[in-house]
């Protein structure tokens, strides 16, 4: 089992995520180590509300067999990174009126 460093699109975010080494598979719950869990799961994460066949989709730099293999359009990327924005901006609202209280 490996440990690398992924890009979530979805949250514009980088996450550890536990591959396995020599033959890459499906991903779930328990490979994703994400440093915002206390934040957004599981409500407002947007891995936790795709069935976990999407979510290489998500997440950017994977290594090879773990990787989405689709390609996106221009439209598709921009529209991901937008949300991945919004989703940044309200988890730091969260951080801050959790900070606040």
């Amino acid at each position: 089992m490996a440990r690398v460093l992924a890009y979530c699109a979805g949250c514009d975010s980088e996450v550890q995520v536990d591959v396995e080494a020599l033959q890459p598979g499906p991903l779930n719950a328990d490979a994703l180590h994400c440093p915002h869990d206390d934040l957004c799961r599981p409500r407002d994460c947007v891995l936790a509300r795709l069935p976990e066949d999407q979510w290489p989709d998500y997440l950017e730099f994977l290594p090879d067999g773990a990787e989405s293999g689709e390609t996106r359009t221009l439209e598709e990327s921009g529209r991901i990174v937008e949300m991945g924005r919004r989703v940044s901006l309200a988890r730091e609202i969260r951080r801050w009126i959790l900070w606040w209280k």
